[in-house]
């Protein structure tokens, strides 16, 4: 991969990244089988998750158990009946 210097219009500092093979080439669409696949794998290696301290200040409705290492929405759990509705 090479950085190309920007072009006109461009902000200067801003260079882009480019493929030594075909510069210009669009990707390819992942079939969405292509894509879970990717995602199991991206778990299988070890990704580590954890709760940020942080987040209820900016989403208030998020809840967290230590306990079990999981995060949940506490309106759903106040009131079940509602949920997914």
């Amino acid at each position: 991969m090479f950085l190309k210097p920007p072009q006109s219009g461009q902000m200067p500092g801003k260079a882009t990244k480019t493929c030594a093979k075909g510069i210009g080439t669009k990707k390819r669409k992942r079939s969405e089988e292509e894509q879970r696949e990717l995602d199991r794998e991206y778990e299988r290696t070890g990704r580590k998750r954890k709760f940020l301290s942080h987040w209820p200040e900016r989403w208030p409705w998020l809840g967290h158990d230590p306990e079990k290492n999981i995060v949940f929405c506490k309106l759903c759990r106040s009131m079940p009946e509602l949920a997914d509705k």
